[in-house]
């Protein structure tokens, strides 16, 4: 408004120099245009920029979550395998002290039987000897 005023007076009046002026104000009007313009256009790409720090940053936030919840997950199962085994190792302490008297009654049992095998043993042994010994001589040879 201001240039086109300017340039009307200019042209009332036949004055160069207010021409002069008003094509100076204009450019200045353009050089301000061209500076907002750049002014927007540097508030734009740092806004982008920012939301693409921003996203980055969730991004990482998101993978660090997800790392921290697998590990979680993988400690769980392992607590869990050593729950198992530590439930396995009672079950078969359970049944070797369960088994225990069993094997020990098996043992005596054997021994005794072995002892009574020997015992029957040395008693036929006897008894074989002793009718050997109870034959008569035989007759003698003529």
């Amino acid at each position: 408004a201001v240039t086109a005023a300017l340039a009307a007076a200019a042209a009332a009046r036949g004055s160069t120099a207010l021409f002069a002026l008003a094509v100076a104000s204009a450019l200045a009007a353009l050089a301000a245009l061209a500076a907002l313009a750049a002014t927007v256009a540097f508030a734009a790409a740092s806004d982008l920029a920012a939301f693409a720090i921003a996203s980055a940053l969730a991004a990482a936030a998101a993978l660090a979550v997800a790392t921290a919840l697998a590990a979680a997950a993988e400690a769980l199962a392992a607590a869990a395998a050593l729950a198992a085994a530590c439930v396995f190792a009672v079950a078969a302490a359970a049944l070797a002290a369960a088994t225990l008297p069993a094997a020990v009654a098996a043992a005596a049992f054997a021994a005794a039987a072995l002892v009574i095998a020997t015992g029957v043993s040395l008693v036929r042994g006897y008894a074989a000897a002793a009718a050997v010994a109870a034959r008569p001589p035989p007759p003698p040879a003529a």
